[in-house]
Parts: structure tokens; C-alpha cells; sequence
């Protein structure tokens, strides 16, 4: 992967092509919502794709799918052996960033309190205390940008408790709300354990009418814990195209052919910086978000899930690139490496 073009001119460009006017809302049957268009119809230089194909074919690399809307139109749709325009799995930490979307319509509501109000104090009557008595402190934007001083865990970690939320919360502090960013799967099940107490449904029961059935999202689960709130930080099963659906859902700033479906002050809000980021890999180097990375590179963003599950939108090339795929740790960054020196590049 050391031998891939490591630096890319990018020249902002202005897009002719009208996003939405050819394309179409999801049907009940599961159609597309956009047409099929030439990668050059749609300003890009579609030989640029072809040799990232090929090189991903040549790799020996498990990659799944790979998905690219540009101008509007579905220009390159590629799936390697054993997975199709069918096939769903894990998204891992993608689930996040679905997880923000709920929480920005639940916002959107009146439902859910401000980001700057004290979260824990919105928990269920009777949940446990925390451990640490600095997490009252815990605001939810803190929660959302991984800045609540909750220490590392990952999903894994909390798989075996029965009460998720709890588990979290029995943990000490790793340091005090709101010093720096630090990455963890814990904050995400506080998270969707507000949503629950804020809607009076789970995260996954709340999807299904918000958020996936206005994107014609129809084939997916998504597991909850003992208690019955859904797991916050991953397992959610989606196809490449329904990871498509939500990043084109994010490029139009939470709209889906003409309907509203998050706010748009919220898709601004969590795709901004809200903590600079420290000790990851260099495909998550640059910002965070709500639940959202930050691409300040190629003024973009994206949701990220293990074994290299992507979404990356870059609003001022009108581009949404998904890439899924069964990545050992090592090469988890791969993606975003394609992204840079072969996507971007195709551009223009």
C-alpha cells in the first residue's frame, strides 16, 4: 500500500449537473434512488477507478463493495466475490454515525436536551449511579464528541454485560469531562440510552420510522443489549447501498428529495470539528465530530467502522464513496488510502 500515490492536487470544481433532478426517492420495492450515470458523464476520469479496481482485485485484500455517487447519478458499483448489491453485514462503528443522525432528528423534535446540558441527569429513574461522582459533569456534546473523559473500551469489552449502560458507567473516569479526545464504544451506549429515555423507543425501533424507512432502507437489524437499549457504538447490519443512502442523505444536508429527514443545522453541527484527535491511525488523523470523523485534508467527512467500513462524503466535489470490506487491523486505513489516490484524483 506504501507504493500508492501518497499526494493528490485537488482543484475545487463546480458541478454542472443538478443533484436531484434526475434522480428519484426510494420505492417500496427496494429500487434505487438515483440513475446510473458514466463516470466522465459526471466530470470524473473513470480509467482513475478502473486502476483502483484492479489494484484492490490484485491485492489480496478482503474488500466487499465499493459504492460512488457523484453529481447525482451512481457512477461505480463493484462487488468482489461472495457479496452482491444484497449482501449486508456488521458496519461496526458506522453505527455511530447513524446514532448521531437519530440524535439530530430527536433534536430536531424538541425531544432530546441541548448538547450543552448535563447528560447523566437524563438517564432513566432509577438507573445505577456512576462510578466516578465527575461524570454528573458529563455534558452530551461531550458524549457525541468523544471527549467525556469515559475510558477506552470497545464493543467487545461490554458484550458481556447484561445492562450495557451500567457497565459504562461503573468504570472510573480515565480523565475529567471535556480535556481531550478519547476514543471509546462507551459513550455511544450512554448515548442511545438517552435517545431511548428522550423518545420512549429504542435507538433501533426509533430508526426504523425516522430515519430508514424515509431512505427505503429495508434489509438491516440491529442488536440491543439485556436490557433492551441498542448498542450504541456498532453492530448494525447495512449493504454498501444503504451506507450509500445515508452518506447522500448527509451531502444534501439531512434531506431526501425534497423531504427533511435531519435537520440541517444538525448535519452542520456534527460534521464540524468538536475535538481535535490524537493517538489514531492516519485515515482518523485530522477531527471529530458528532459520531462523525472530520477530513480537513480534502474538507470533507465520514464514518468509519473496523475492518474497513467507510463512508465519505466531500460536499464540494458533490461525492459520496463507500467502501466496504474485511480488513485485518493492519490495513484497516486502506480505504481512505484509495480514497486519496484514487478517488480524489478522479475528480478532478
Amino acid at each position: 500500500m506504501r507504493n500508492l500515490l501518497r499526494a493528490a492536487v485537488l482543484v475545487p470544481a463546480v458541478l454542472a449537473a443538478a443533484c436531484t433532478s434526475s434522480a428519484r426517492p426510494a420505492s417500496a420495492d427496494g429500487a434505487l434512488p438515483w440513475p446510473s450515470a458514466s463516470p466522465a458523464s459526471r466530470g470524473m476520469d473513470a480509467g482513475k477507478i478502473d486502476q483502483m479496481i484492479g489494484w484492490m482485485r490484485a491485492s489480496n485484500l478482503e474488500f466487499h463493495a465499493v459504492v460512488l455517487l457523484r453529481g447525482g447519478a451512481l457512477v461505480r458499483e463493484e462487488y468482489f466475490p461472495g457479496w452482491n448489491r444484497g449482501s449486508t453485514q456488521n458496519v461496526y462503528s458506522c453505527t455511530k454515525s447513524v446514532l448521531s443522525a437519530l440524535c439530530g432528528i430527536a433534536q430536531g423534535e424538541g425531544r432530546l436536551p441541548a448538547v450543552d446540558a448535563r447528560a447523566l441527569a437524563f438517564l432513566p429513574s432509577g438507573s445505577p449511579p456512576a462510578a466516578d461522582p465527575r461524570a454528573a459533569e458529563i455534558t452530551l456534546d461531550q458524549l457525541l464528541s468523544m471527549s467525556a473523559g469515559l475510558p477506552f473500551m470497545r464493543a467487545v469489552d461490554m458484550a458481556g454485560a447484561r445492562d450495557q449502560t451500567a457497565f459504562v458507567l461503573g468504570k472510573p473516569l480515565a480523565q475529567e469531562p471535556g480535556a481531550r479526545f478519547l476514543y471509546t464504544s462507551g459513550g455511544p451506549q450512554v448515548v442511545s440510552a438517552l435517545l431511548q429515555r428522550a423518545t420512549g423507543m429504542s435507538a433501533r425501533d426509533y430508526a426504523k420510522g425516522k430515519l430508514f424507512q424515509p431512505l427505503g432502507i429495508q434489509d438491516w437489524s440491529w442488536d440491543t443489549d439485556g436490557t433492551g437499549v441498542t448498542i450504541g457504538a456498532t453492530n448494525l447490519t447495512l449493504s454498501a447501498m444503504d451506507l450509500a443512502r445515508l452518506g447522500f442523505l448527509y451531502l444534501h444536508g439531512g434531506a431526501w428529495f425534497g423531504t427533511q429527514v435531519v435537520p440541517a443545522s444538525w448535519v452542520k453541527e456534527s460534521t464540524s470539528l468538536h475535538a481535535r484527535v490524537t493517538d489514531m491511525n492516519r485515515a482518523e488523523g485530522s477531527g471529530y465530530g458528532y459520531f462523525w470523523w472530520v477530513d480537513e485534508q480534502w474538507n470533507g467527512f465520514s464514518a468509519h467502522g473496523a475492518a474497513g467500513q467507510f463512508v465519505f462524503v466531500v460536499p464540494r466535489l458533490d461525492l459520496v464513496a463507500v467502501f466496504t470490506s474485511g480488513l485485518s487491523p493492519d490495513n484497516f486505513p486502506v480505504p481512505w488510502d484509495l480514497l486519496k489516490d484514487y478517488v480524489l484524483p478522479a475528480c478532478g
